[in-house]
């Protein structure tokens, strides 16, 4: 009877074994067919409030995988702005999102569509990722999807900025949201239909310098126009008044119609002096940078003749002893003097109106250039001081105490 049940015992034991392996085997199969199998509706893969720049690309790039790995699927980006909110984050959220998949993950834009869904009553911005086989319903009505890709004319964009950067066309990292989605998307507009005209309306701040409108305004506009191939005279620049920050309005309309605001020349008078900008060597080695900083030391001289412009040089370092540079260091006086040279003949800047000054070695770089604008009778800035770098306005300790700094008058 013991040996009976012992077998019987044995025979349980194996069978158990066997089902157990059986049944472990057929839910891995069913776990394969599941992830092979095509979803037949479409699918929320994500969702999240505010996020940052990498934790961003982090989603997006899951959902990137997802259509790839499916190219039947079409992806769609659904973005609510936060109960309260101003300005539409969401839009900014979603052009981000189209510019990265695109751009950085190679997806084709036609199966990117975007949702703005306007306000809900979360207290923070919420995006959702949807993945939608081709024939199936979309998760939210898109009537009015992607209404900011189709805008054909009026405000494109607008965004706040300073005019001490100079940023250049599309970034090859696709690492400069302002130019790649920002401008594309102005461009865009325009090459959609040529008979719009573009406007780049620049707003002064309150804390802006003087002729800091017009420095903005040359910049962006020649940005565009190169980067995207447009002609000049289908951009156009426009003052438009006082704000609390410099501010940038980018607007397409009809050509003919009024511009978008009235043109609100407000100049600001030279009554200190300041810097206009600072170079260091890569920046000085990029002609574009170079040439509108030079440009922008030649509209104040011109728009006031007894203004002085001045250009300080620092030279590089010294290569500490046994040590050997990889690059040769620029003489920096060389490149003062051909700025200077440049400003007399191509601009007509009296040469007397020009003062190349040596400052101070530049310590951790490979040599820099500063532009300083100066009013008639104010004191030239002291090429050995350190300047405030929060501020471009002139101090009373960058300002010399040596009378023989003083421009002629």
């Amino acid at each position: 009877m013991k040996l009976c049940n012992s077998k019987w015992l044995i025979t349980f034991v194996v069978l158990s074994v066997l089902w157990l392996a059986e049944a472990k085997q057929l839910s891995v199969t069913q776990a394969q067919s599941s992830q092979t199998e095509s979803p037949t509706s479409a699918q929320k893969i994500d969702e999240y409030g505010k996020l940052g720049s990498c934790d961003h690309s982090a989603r997006l790039d899951n959902f990137a995988i997802e259509l790839m790995n499916e190219p039947t699927l079409r992806g769609f980006i659904v973005s609510y702005n936060a109960r309260g909110s101003k300005s539409d984050t969401a839009q900014h959220w979603l052009d981000y999102a189209r510019h990265y998949l695109v751009k950085s993950r190679g997806i084709d834009n036609n199966r990117i569509i975007t949702v703005n869904g306007g306000r809900h009553e979360q207290i923070e911005l919420k995006t959702e990722l949807w993945i939608v086989p081709k024939d199936a319903a979309p998760p939210i009505e898109v009537a009015d999807s992607d209404a900011a890709q189709k805008q054909v004319s009026g405000k494109i964009a607008e965004y706040h900025t300073d005019d001490q950067t100079y940023h250049h066309g599309e970034d090859t990292n696709g690492v400069s949201p302002l130019v790649d989605i920002t401008f594309s998307k102005f461009a865009e507009a325009l090459h959609r239909e040529p008979k719009l005209q573009g406007f780049v309306v620049v707003f002064s701040g309150k804390d802006s310098l003087p002729g800091a409108w017009r420095r903005i305004a040359r910049r962006d506009k020649e940005t565009i126009a190169v980067t995207y191939k447009l002609r000049s005279n289908r951009l156009e620049m426009v003052h438009g008044g006082a704000s609390d920050e410099d501010k940038v309005e980018l607007w397409a309309l009809p050509q003919g119609e009024t511009p978008p605001v009235q043109k609100a020349i407000i100049e600001k008078k030279i009554t200190a002096a300041f810097r206009l900008s600072g170079d260091e060597i890569f920046g000085i080695n990029d002609e574009q940078s170079e040439k509108w900083r030079r440009d922008n030391l030649a509209d104040l001289l011109k728009s006031d003749e007894q203004t002085i412009g001045c250009i300080i040089f620092h030279p590089p370092s010294p290569t500490p002893d046994g040590e050997e540079s990889e690059d040769p260091p620029a003489d920096m006086q060389k490149v003062a003097e051909a700025q200077r040279v440049v400003l007399i003949k191509k601009h007509k800047i009296e040469p007397h109106r020009i003062i190349v000054m040596a400052g101070k070695a530049d310590e951790y770089g490979a040599g820099s250039l500063e532009t300083w604008i100066v009013p008639q009778g104010a004191p030239l800035p002291d090429p050995y001081a350190v300047t405030n770098d929060e501020s471009t306005e002139i101090s009373e300790q960058v300002i010399s105490e040596n009378n023989s700094n003083t421009p002629p008058q």
